[in-house]
Protein backbone atom coordinates (compact mmCIF):
# COMPACT_ATOMS: atom_id res chain seq x y z
CA UNK A 1 0.00 0.00 0.00
CA UNK A 2 1.40 3.62 -0.85
CA UNK A 3 2.22 6.11 1.79
CA UNK A 4 -0.02 9.41 1.07
CA UNK A 5 1.19 12.01 2.79
CA UNK A 6 -0.43 15.56 2.22
CA UNK A 7 1.80 18.87 2.20
CA UNK A 8 -0.74 19.53 5.32
CA UNK A 9 -3.41 17.51 7.47
CA UNK A 10 -5.66 20.11 8.26
CA UNK A 11 -8.10 17.49 10.12
CA UNK A 12 -5.38 16.59 12.37
CA UNK A 13 -5.33 18.99 15.61
CA UNK A 14 -8.69 19.05 15.56
CA UNK A 15 -8.66 15.24 15.85
CA UNK A 16 -5.74 15.57 18.61
CA UNK A 17 -7.74 18.06 21.04
CA UNK A 18 -11.41 18.57 19.75
CA UNK A 19 -13.32 17.10 22.31
CA UNK A 20 -11.53 19.62 24.61
CA UNK A 21 -12.05 22.27 22.21
CA UNK A 22 -15.74 22.02 21.76
CA UNK A 23 -16.13 22.17 25.44
CA UNK A 24 -14.13 25.50 25.25
CA UNK A 25 -16.19 26.49 22.51
CA UNK A 26 -19.59 25.51 24.71
CA UNK A 27 -18.51 27.32 27.70
CA UNK A 28 -17.54 30.64 26.25
CA UNK A 29 -20.81 29.97 23.91
CA UNK A 30 -23.08 29.64 27.38
CA UNK A 31 -21.76 32.50 28.90
CA UNK A 32 -22.08 34.28 25.58
CA UNK A 33 -18.75 35.82 26.03
CA UNK A 34 -18.25 36.33 21.92
CA UNK A 35 -15.84 39.81 21.61
CA UNK A 36 -13.23 41.51 24.00
CA UNK A 37 -13.84 39.66 26.99
CA UNK A 38 -11.94 37.42 29.93
CA UNK A 39 -10.96 34.74 27.33
CA UNK A 40 -8.86 37.60 25.18
CA UNK A 41 -7.33 39.41 27.92
CA UNK A 42 -6.00 36.00 29.71
CA UNK A 43 -4.59 34.43 25.78
CA UNK A 44 -3.09 38.38 25.76
CA UNK A 45 -1.30 37.85 28.95
CA UNK A 46 -0.52 34.20 28.33
CA UNK A 47 0.96 34.79 24.86
CA UNK A 48 3.15 38.11 26.41
CA UNK A 49 4.60 36.37 28.76
CA UNK A 50 4.95 33.29 26.15
CA UNK A 51 6.99 35.72 24.13
CA UNK A 52 8.86 37.38 26.73
CA UNK A 53 6.94 40.90 25.72
CA UNK A 54 5.49 43.05 28.13
CA UNK A 55 2.07 43.82 25.83
CA UNK A 56 0.16 41.65 23.32
CA UNK A 57 -2.99 42.54 21.39
CA UNK A 58 -5.20 40.01 20.19
CA UNK A 59 -5.96 40.36 16.52
CA UNK A 60 -7.85 39.74 13.58
CA UNK A 61 -5.41 38.17 11.53
CA UNK A 62 -1.47 38.81 10.97
CA UNK A 63 -1.64 41.32 8.20
CA UNK A 64 -4.23 43.71 9.97
CA UNK A 65 -1.29 43.66 12.70
CA UNK A 66 1.37 44.48 11.25
CA UNK A 67 -0.69 47.65 9.23
CA UNK A 68 -1.58 48.95 12.77
CA UNK A 69 1.60 48.19 14.24
CA UNK A 70 3.27 50.59 11.47
CA UNK A 71 0.20 53.02 11.91
CA UNK A 72 0.72 53.29 15.52
CA UNK A 73 4.84 53.99 15.40
CA UNK A 74 4.32 57.10 13.05
CA UNK A 75 4.49 55.08 9.74
CA UNK A 76 2.87 57.41 6.67
CA UNK A 77 2.24 58.52 3.46
CA UNK A 78 5.61 59.12 1.41
CA UNK A 79 7.74 56.90 3.57
CA UNK A 80 9.99 53.64 2.23
CA UNK A 81 10.01 50.86 4.43
CA UNK A 82 12.51 48.19 3.57
CA UNK A 83 11.30 44.38 3.50
CA UNK A 84 12.42 40.93 2.11
CA UNK A 85 11.32 40.02 -1.51
CA UNK A 86 10.98 36.45 -0.18
CA UNK A 87 7.79 37.13 1.84
CA UNK A 88 3.98 36.82 1.63
CA UNK A 89 2.46 39.90 -0.66
CA UNK A 90 0.74 40.66 2.92
CA UNK A 91 3.98 42.05 4.45
CA UNK A 92 3.81 44.57 1.51
CA UNK A 93 0.07 45.27 1.50
CA UNK A 94 0.70 46.30 5.16
CA UNK A 95 2.85 48.97 4.33
CA UNK A 96 1.30 50.20 1.23
CA UNK A 97 -2.03 50.66 3.09
CA UNK A 98 -0.31 53.05 5.47
CA UNK A 99 0.65 55.08 2.62
CA UNK A 100 4.02 54.25 2.38
CA UNK A 101 6.54 52.60 -0.50
CA UNK A 102 7.67 49.05 -0.08
CA UNK A 103 11.11 48.43 -1.35
CA UNK A 104 12.51 44.88 -1.18
CA UNK A 105 15.73 43.52 -0.28
CA UNK A 106 17.93 40.38 -1.38
CA UNK A 107 17.86 37.11 0.11
CA UNK A 108 20.95 35.10 1.63
CA UNK A 109 21.36 31.40 -0.13
CA UNK A 110 21.86 29.54 3.43
CA UNK A 111 18.45 30.87 5.12
CA UNK A 112 16.67 32.80 2.57
CA UNK A 113 16.35 35.73 4.80
CA UNK A 114 17.34 39.35 4.34
CA UNK A 115 21.08 39.37 3.47
CA UNK A 116 22.25 41.98 6.13
CA UNK A 117 24.98 43.20 3.67
CA UNK A 118 22.49 44.18 1.00
CA UNK A 119 20.36 46.51 3.24
CA UNK A 120 22.50 49.70 3.33
CA UNK A 121 22.02 50.19 -0.71
CA UNK A 122 18.85 50.44 -0.64
CA UNK A 123 18.74 53.10 2.36
CA UNK A 124 17.81 56.48 0.45
CA UNK A 125 16.34 59.84 2.27
CA UNK A 126 12.90 58.44 2.59
CA UNK A 127 13.76 55.25 4.06
CA UNK A 128 12.13 55.01 7.43
CA UNK A 129 11.74 51.75 8.73
CA UNK A 130 12.61 48.23 8.00
CA UNK A 131 10.17 44.96 8.24
CA UNK A 132 12.38 42.01 8.80
CA UNK A 133 10.19 38.72 8.21
CA UNK A 134 11.29 35.88 10.28
CA UNK A 135 10.74 33.09 7.73
CA UNK A 136 10.16 29.53 8.06
CA UNK A 137 10.77 29.66 12.21
CA UNK A 138 14.20 31.11 11.38
CA UNK A 139 15.25 34.68 12.98
CA UNK A 140 17.17 36.87 10.82
CA UNK A 141 21.31 37.97 11.88
CA UNK A 142 18.87 41.01 14.16
CA UNK A 143 22.33 42.68 15.73
CA UNK A 144 24.04 43.44 12.60
CA UNK A 145 20.47 44.76 11.44
CA UNK A 146 19.87 46.59 14.58
CA UNK A 147 23.26 48.11 13.86
CA UNK A 148 22.40 49.34 10.74
CA UNK A 149 18.76 50.24 11.79
CA UNK A 150 20.40 52.42 14.44
CA UNK A 151 23.22 53.86 12.30
CA UNK A 152 20.51 55.23 9.52
CA UNK A 153 17.75 55.97 12.31
CA UNK A 154 15.14 53.32 10.83
CA UNK A 155 12.13 51.66 13.04
CA UNK A 156 12.22 47.91 13.23
CA UNK A 157 9.27 45.80 12.88
CA UNK A 158 9.20 41.99 12.75
CA UNK A 159 6.86 39.76 10.59
CA UNK A 160 6.52 37.00 13.18
CA UNK A 161 3.70 34.87 11.46
CA UNK A 162 6.05 32.07 10.80
CA UNK A 163 8.63 32.55 13.95
CA UNK A 164 6.78 31.72 17.12
CA UNK A 165 8.71 29.75 19.45
CA UNK A 166 12.16 30.95 17.56
CA UNK A 167 15.17 32.70 19.42
CA UNK A 168 17.85 34.75 18.44
CA UNK A 169 20.60 34.96 21.46
CA UNK A 170 17.62 34.06 24.01
CA UNK A 171 15.57 36.82 22.79
CA UNK A 172 11.77 35.69 21.18
CA UNK A 173 11.02 36.79 18.09
CA UNK A 174 8.73 39.74 17.63
CA UNK A 175 11.10 41.39 20.87
CA UNK A 176 13.28 43.41 18.56
CA UNK A 177 12.43 46.10 17.43
CA UNK A 178 8.87 48.40 18.07
CA UNK A 179 7.08 45.06 17.61
CA UNK A 180 6.06 41.74 16.00
CA UNK A 181 3.27 40.23 14.08
CA UNK A 182 2.19 36.53 14.69
CA UNK A 183 -0.50 34.84 12.65
CA UNK A 184 -2.43 32.15 14.04
CA UNK A 185 -3.84 30.55 10.69
CA UNK A 186 -4.28 26.92 11.02
CA UNK A 187 -1.58 25.66 9.53
CA UNK A 188 0.76 27.53 11.78
CA UNK A 189 2.68 26.13 15.00
CA UNK A 190 -0.30 27.48 16.82
CA UNK A 191 -2.98 28.08 14.41
CA UNK A 192 -6.72 28.41 15.49
CA UNK A 193 -10.23 27.25 13.71
CA UNK A 194 -10.13 30.39 11.14
CA UNK A 195 -7.98 33.31 10.92
CA UNK A 196 -6.52 35.05 13.72
CA UNK A 197 -3.21 36.95 14.78
CA UNK A 198 -1.35 39.11 17.39
CA UNK A 199 0.73 42.02 18.08
CA UNK A 200 3.39 42.11 20.63
CA UNK A 201 5.86 45.17 21.78
CA UNK A 202 7.19 46.39 25.17
CA UNK A 203 6.31 50.04 23.77
CA UNK A 204 3.67 50.85 25.99
CA UNK A 205 2.57 53.67 23.68
CA UNK A 206 2.29 51.51 20.83
CA UNK A 207 0.23 49.14 22.72
CA UNK A 208 -2.51 51.74 23.61
CA UNK A 209 -3.21 53.04 19.91
CA UNK A 210 -3.43 49.20 18.48
CA UNK A 211 -5.87 48.55 21.26
CA UNK A 212 -8.01 51.35 19.93
CA UNK A 213 -6.76 50.51 16.00
CA UNK A 214 -8.13 47.47 16.10
CA UNK A 215 -12.11 47.94 18.14
CA UNK A 216 -12.85 51.28 15.08
CA UNK A 217 -10.27 53.74 17.23
CA UNK A 218 -12.42 53.45 20.22
CA UNK A 219 -10.76 54.40 24.17
CA UNK A 220 -12.53 54.67 27.05
CA UNK A 221 -15.81 55.92 25.38
CA UNK A 222 -14.22 58.54 23.06
CA UNK A 223 -12.45 58.39 19.20
CA UNK A 224 -9.72 60.28 18.68
CA UNK A 225 -8.30 58.14 15.80
CA UNK A 226 -9.77 56.48 12.74
CA UNK A 227 -9.77 52.63 12.98
CA UNK A 228 -10.38 49.12 11.86
CA UNK A 229 -12.79 46.22 12.88
CA UNK A 230 -9.66 43.91 13.71
CA UNK A 231 -10.30 42.87 16.81
CA UNK A 232 -9.75 38.19 17.52
CA UNK A 233 -13.13 36.64 18.21
CA UNK A 234 -13.14 35.61 22.28
CA UNK A 235 -13.56 31.63 20.92
CA UNK A 236 -10.37 31.34 18.93
CA UNK A 237 -8.90 33.39 21.94
CA UNK A 238 -9.96 30.73 23.99
CA UNK A 239 -9.12 27.90 22.05
CA UNK A 240 -5.57 29.74 21.19
CA UNK A 241 -4.81 29.98 24.92
CA UNK A 242 -5.54 26.32 25.45
CA UNK A 243 -3.10 25.72 22.60
CA UNK A 244 -0.50 27.62 23.51
CA UNK A 245 0.65 25.53 26.26
CA UNK A 246 0.97 23.12 23.83
CA UNK A 247 3.52 24.75 21.93
CA UNK A 248 7.10 23.60 23.00
CA UNK A 249 5.99 19.98 22.49
CA UNK A 250 4.75 20.89 18.64
CA UNK A 251 8.45 22.60 18.48
CA UNK A 252 10.29 19.74 20.08
CA UNK A 253 8.37 17.15 17.36
CA UNK A 254 8.86 19.91 14.33
CA UNK A 255 12.84 19.64 15.69
CA UNK A 256 13.13 16.15 16.17
CA UNK A 257 11.59 15.77 11.88
CA UNK A 258 14.35 18.46 10.40
CA UNK A 259 17.23 16.38 12.33
CA UNK A 260 16.09 13.56 10.56
CA UNK A 261 15.77 15.49 7.40
CA UNK A 262 19.00 16.90 7.81
CA UNK A 263 20.57 13.74 8.63
CA UNK A 264 19.01 11.63 5.36
CA UNK A 265 19.68 14.35 2.73
CA UNK A 266 22.62 15.92 4.05
CA UNK A 267 24.38 13.54 1.25
CA UNK A 268 22.73 15.03 -1.52
CA UNK A 269 24.71 17.30 -3.45
CA UNK A 270 21.70 18.67 -5.66
CA UNK A 271 20.10 19.70 -2.00
CA UNK A 272 20.49 22.91 0.07
CA UNK A 273 19.05 22.16 3.47
CA UNK A 274 17.81 24.64 6.01
CA UNK A 275 20.43 25.10 9.42
CA UNK A 276 20.51 22.27 11.97
CA UNK A 277 18.64 22.40 15.04
CA UNK A 278 21.91 23.02 16.86
CA UNK A 279 21.30 23.92 20.76
CA UNK A 280 24.55 25.97 21.29
CA UNK A 281 24.11 28.74 18.56
CA UNK A 282 23.07 31.81 17.98
CA UNK A 283 19.51 30.39 16.70
CA UNK A 284 17.08 28.61 18.43
CA UNK A 285 14.47 27.55 15.07
CA UNK A 286 11.15 26.34 15.65
CA UNK A 287 10.63 25.03 11.75
CA UNK A 288 7.19 26.65 10.75
CA UNK A 289 8.40 24.87 7.60
CA UNK A 290 11.20 23.36 6.13
CA UNK A 291 12.54 24.86 3.11
CA UNK A 292 15.13 23.47 1.15
CA UNK A 293 16.79 24.74 -2.31
CA UNK A 294 16.65 21.63 -5.25
CA UNK A 295 18.55 21.26 -8.36
CA UNK A 296 15.37 20.43 -10.91
CA UNK A 297 12.91 21.37 -8.62
CA UNK A 298 9.75 21.43 -11.32
CA UNK A 299 10.66 17.53 -11.61
CA UNK A 300 11.80 16.73 -8.06
CA UNK A 301 8.07 18.27 -7.21
CA UNK A 302 6.28 16.20 -10.20
CA UNK A 303 8.18 13.04 -8.62
CA UNK A 304 7.15 13.35 -4.91
CA UNK A 305 3.47 14.19 -6.25
CA UNK A 306 3.29 11.00 -8.50
CA UNK A 307 4.47 9.49 -5.27
CA UNK A 308 1.71 10.96 -3.23
CA UNK A 309 3.99 13.10 -1.19
CA UNK A 310 2.82 16.86 -0.98
CA UNK A 311 5.31 20.15 -1.69
CA UNK A 312 4.75 23.44 -1.48
CA UNK A 313 6.33 27.16 -3.06
CA UNK A 314 5.75 29.52 -0.50
CA UNK A 315 3.80 32.53 -2.20
CA UNK A 316 2.63 30.16 -5.03
CA UNK A 317 6.16 30.30 -5.92
CA UNK A 318 6.17 34.25 -6.71
CA UNK A 319 8.39 36.45 -4.95
CA UNK A 320 7.45 39.54 -4.31
CA UNK A 321 9.66 40.90 -7.46
CA UNK A 322 7.43 39.20 -9.61
CA UNK A 323 4.88 41.28 -9.19
CA UNK A 324 5.95 43.82 -11.47
CA UNK A 325 2.40 45.88 -12.07
CA UNK A 326 3.21 46.62 -7.69
CA UNK A 327 6.59 48.63 -8.35
CA UNK A 328 8.16 47.46 -5.43
CA UNK A 329 11.53 47.40 -7.57
CA UNK A 330 14.86 45.08 -8.36
CA UNK A 331 16.29 41.90 -6.79
CA UNK A 332 19.22 41.33 -7.74
CA UNK A 333 19.64 37.78 -10.15
CA UNK A 334 21.59 35.84 -7.36
CA UNK A 335 17.98 36.29 -4.79
CA UNK A 336 15.67 35.25 -8.05
CA UNK A 337 18.02 32.17 -8.83
CA UNK A 338 18.36 31.18 -5.15
CA UNK A 339 14.01 31.57 -4.65
CA UNK A 340 12.78 30.11 -8.20
CA UNK A 341 14.52 26.43 -7.07
CA UNK A 342 12.86 26.61 -3.37
CA UNK A 343 10.52 23.96 -2.09
CA UNK A 344 9.12 23.13 0.90
CA UNK A 345 8.80 19.61 2.26
CA UNK A 346 5.80 18.41 4.92
CA UNK A 347 6.65 19.40 8.02
CA UNK A 348 4.19 19.79 11.17
CA UNK A 349 2.68 17.29 14.07
CA UNK A 350 0.51 15.15 11.75
CA UNK A 351 4.25 13.99 10.16
CA UNK A 352 5.49 10.74 11.40
CA UNK A 353 9.43 9.98 11.22
CA UNK A 354 8.60 6.63 9.10
CA UNK A 355 7.13 9.46 6.90
CA UNK A 356 10.28 11.49 7.15
CA UNK A 357 12.43 8.52 6.46
CA UNK A 358 10.02 7.67 3.42
CA UNK A 359 10.45 11.48 2.00
CA UNK A 360 13.73 11.15 2.27
CA UNK A 361 14.41 8.15 0.29
CA UNK A 362 12.17 9.15 -2.28
CA UNK A 363 14.02 12.25 -2.58
CA UNK A 364 17.75 10.54 -2.36
CA UNK A 365 16.30 8.09 -5.15
CA UNK A 366 14.94 10.93 -7.72
CA UNK A 367 18.71 12.17 -7.46
CA UNK A 368 20.29 8.89 -7.92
Amino acid sequence: MKKNIPFYRYKHLYNLHGKKIIKIVDKVARAGRYIMQKELSDFEKNFAKFTNSKYCIGVSNATDGLQMLLIAAGIKKGDEVLLSMHTMIATASAVYFTGAKPVLLDIKEDDYLIDEKKIEKKISSKTKAIIVTQLNGRIANMEVILKIANKYKLKVFEDSAQALGAYYKNYHSGTFGYGGCFSFYPAKILGCLGDGGAVITNNKSIYKKILALRDHGRHENDISIWGFNARLDNIEAATLDYLLKKVPGFIKKRRSLARIYNRELKSVWQLKLPPEPKINSNNFDSYQNYEIYAVNSDKLCKYLKANNVGTLRQWGGKSLNNFKKLKMGKVDNKSNKIFKDLVMLPMNISVTQSEVMHISNLIKRFYG
